[in-house]
């Protein structure tokens, strides 16, 4: 098939904005549909670095994954994982260069799965987030690389109760804004990967934290119930963020599933033991080339 019938049933919608309070937008997006896949990025840095931060991550991951549409999931898995650890590289490079003390980006990306249609790969890296709408309800798929979220995790580890709304929202944690994990902010980087089924009519947001700042997710959630389209759920979704005060960049890509998915491709056996290999060890090697 085609590159534009492979990923037909995904309909898109996004939206950036600097807020209101901020002069710059630090965040960038990219929306590689033709190859499946949406990638959201939140800058750090002050002025134009942190922009300059989020337009490194989403370039280099884009230019990896153009043209891949006819690869294997764990070609492509191995070629974002390596874009990444290559932006790591250029924004740590370009921030001594400059004598910055700090200069960073997140990342949230949604890949989807190029042999079987309505399966998908997650990474992200920092708090910027990836949500699925399904049914009328609204999950987080991915977990917050900060201390906030760390600190909840590591207390339910151990079996105590924690108040959730002090340790990982957005909205009122004090400790939800502090990283433990960004892209070039140190030498090393490590995205967090994922996997995740996609329904006929599920809805995925990849969102940086100027959404979640600023709207409680039972918020988002009556947002998606209450507007049809999906264009319309993204404006509807930033006017709220804009009413709320907007205190940073928000940036949003939507993602509709449609009603019916293509039929899923045929691999070989031997390109399916290829795949599995790939997969593996996408996380294990960092490529110096």
């Amino acid at each position: 098939m085609n590159q534009t019938e492979q990923f037909n049933w995904i309909e898109t919608a996004s939206f950036s904005h600097p807020g209101l309070v901020r002069r710059e937008n630090e965040d960038s997006f990219m929306d590689v549909g033709q190859d499946g896949c949406y990638i959201v990025s939140d800058g750090m840095g002050g002025g134009s670095d942190g922009e300059i931060a989020s337009q490194i991550v989403v370039e280099t991951v884009s230019d990896a994954i153009e043209g891949s549409a006819p690869d294997s999931p764990g070609s492509r898995k191995y070629a974002v994982q390596q874009a990444i650890h290559r932006a790591n590289r250029t924004i740590r490079a370009y921030s001594q260069s400059h004598n910055y003390s700090q200069m960073g980006a997140t990342l949230v990306l949604l890949l989807l799965d190029t042999w079987q249609p309505g399966r998908a790969l997650l990474c992200h890296v920092g708090d910027s987030r990836i949500y699925r709408f399904r049914g009328g309800e609204l999950q987080q798929l991915t977990r917050d690389h900060t201390v906030g979220a760390e600190l909840a995790l590591s207390l339910q580890k151990k079996g105590a109760k924690t108040d959730g709304s002090l340790m990982m929202d957005h909205t009122n944690s004090p400790f939800s804004h502090v990283l433990t994990r960004s892209i070039g902010v140190s030498d090393n980087v490590l995205p967090e990967w994922d996997e995740t089924e996609i329904e006929p009519g599920d809805l995925l947001m990849l969102c940086s934290d100027g959404v979640t700042t600023m709207l409680k997710d039972e918020e988002i959630r009556q947002i998606f119930r209450d507007n049809e389209s999906t264009e319309r759920k993204a404006v509807a979704l930033s006017e709220r963020v804009l009413a709320a005060g907007a205190r940073d960049n928000f940036t949003m890509i939507l993602c509709q599933a449609g009603d019916s998915f293509p039929p899923p491709e045929n691999p070989t056996e031997e390109e399916l033991q290829e795949n599995k290999y790939l997969l593996k060890i996408a996380e294990e090697r960092i490529d110096h080339a």
